[in-house]
């Protein structure tokens, strides 16, 4: 069971880096274009983080390195909006 959450986890991250990596252009209408690297950073972190995953929901299917991949990606998201919302000011 943590197997298929965690790879279905694994990827939605990869369809969310690939959406932004895809749509920057289209997200400047609601961003400004500095924050343009940060998208791009967020990006390649999730499409990261997804790549990570996949493999190692098969090598690690436990509930504490699921909670531990879990902490990882929440650490990654609240970086990015602390480093958002500091640009947006």
């Amino acid at each position: 069971m943590i197997k298929i959450v965690m790879l279905l986890f694994s990827l939605v991250l990869l369809i969310i880096g690939w959406y932004l990596r895809k749509n920057v252009n289209k997200l400047e209408l609601v961003f400004t274009k500095e924050n343009n690297r940060n998208l791009l950073a967020f990006s390649s972190s999730f499409l990261g983080l997804g790549i990570i995953g996949i493999p190692v929901s098969f090598i690690f299917p436990t509930k504490e390195f699921a909670l531990f991949f879990v902490a990882i990606v929440l650490v990654v998201s609240a970086t990015f909006s602390i480093r958002l919302s500091k640009k947006m000011k």
